[in-house]
């Protein structure tokens, strides 16, 4: 089986979870000898450069490139490319989110979808990216096949790191997370308990979204907090060391595809608090704490901080649940999806 794995970059230490995607399936595939291809064009986080990847450079790759078994684009945008290609295809869809937009973004990315739903079969990383490919594509519930994406081992626990008072977002800082909401948490916490401290662990992936950090420093001040850390990416083997210190993740997103954070942070032993109205795919919150409200989640936090016993609890779970998601299993379930397309 000869594989050509399309993709916008391969990269493991980034805050962009498409690009750790194709990393571990390209790393997976190859681990197990399959003849497996890394198309990428490895295009800055800016609009025009992604815009002239997906419409330019890799449809060329596809082009010039000797037909292998298949194609397999691990996000929508590289999925444009295979309109070139004269083999079996395979896209994956993380999420939706951008299906909405308005303007040239919104009509670039809801091409996108559209060549990815034309795949001859479409891979959602979650339950709820099926169900809303399925409402708003109109994609055929039989053409899609779940697998979940996995948790590398290098996530694990570190005793006697674990700082409960540390407060923690990670991921990119973009308004689609509510950050605003961590700081209204947060300051409202630090009134009951004032050694807490706050870290936003990632940065804007885009140019355009440097003002929304800046404006986030400006309510941290406005709100009475004194100070507060934005890391900036990191290293994976920082990121777990982050984790291990890290007593609570807060996950306050309007939407997410997946979330990498809740899965890698619970390996690490974190306790995880959601918002209720968060849409996220029940079986990666299954073991996460779900707040009904911004009181809730300062209720809730304050109780994982002041009870050992409840937060041990709260910990184990999570251990438990976040080891059921592996590359291991991500890469066998993708092998089968390839088998099933080239018995047709």
């Amino acid at each position: 089986m000869k594989i050509r794995i399309v993709a916008e970059k391969f990269s493991l230490d980034s805050a962009v979870g498409i690009e750790r995607y194709s990393y571990e399936l390209a790393n997976g595939l190859e681990s197990q000898n399959y003849d497996c291809v890394r198309m990428a064009a490895n295009p800055s986080r800016r609009r025009f450069s992604l815009a002239l990847n997906a419409f330019f450079k890799l449809p060329t790759k596809v082009f010039f490139g000797r037909n292998p078994s298949l194609y397999h684009a691990t996000d929508p945008s590289s999925a444009i490319a295979l309109h070139m290609a004269t083999v079996p295809t395979v896209s994956t869809v993380h999420d939706l989110l951008h299906f909405h937009d308005k303007g040239f973004t919104g009509r670039i990315a809801r091409l996108a979808y559209r060549a990815a739903a034309r795949c001859d079969k479409v891979i959602a990383v979650s339950q709820q990216t099926k169900e809303d490919l399925i409402e708003m594509m109109n994609v055929e519930p039989s053409k899609i096949a779940v697998t979940n994406e996995g948790v590398a081992d290098s996530f694990h626990v570190s005793r006697n790191l674990k700082k409960k008072t540390l407060i923690a977002h990670v991921g990119d800082i973009n308004p689609r997370k509510r950050l605003e909401l961590v700081l209204e948490i947060f300051a409202k916490l630090q009134k009951l308990i004032p050694e807490v401290t706050l870290e936003f662990v990632g940065s804007p992936v885009a140019s355009y979204l440097i003002p929304y950090q800046s404006k986030l420093v400006k309510m941290a001040f406005q709100n009475g907090i004194k100070e507060v850390a934005f890391s900036g990416r990191v290293s994976e083997q920082v990121l777990v060391e982050k984790y291990n210190r890290i007593g609570i993740l807060l996950v306050t997103s309007i939407t997410e595809g997946f979330c990498f954070p809740i899965l890698e942070a619970q390996k690490c032993g974190t306790a995880v608090v959601i918002l209720k109205d968060c849409r996220i795919s029940p079986e990666v919150k299954t073991a996460t704490i779900i707040a009904k409200d911004i009181e809730d989640a300062i209720h809730i936090c304050y109780r994982l901080i002041v009870d050992e016993d409840y937060y041990r609890k709260v910990a184990l779970n999570g251990i438990a649940c976040a080891k059921m998601f592996t590359w291991e299993n991500c890469i066998e379930q993708t092998i089968e999806v390839y088998k099933e397309v080239l018995a047709r």
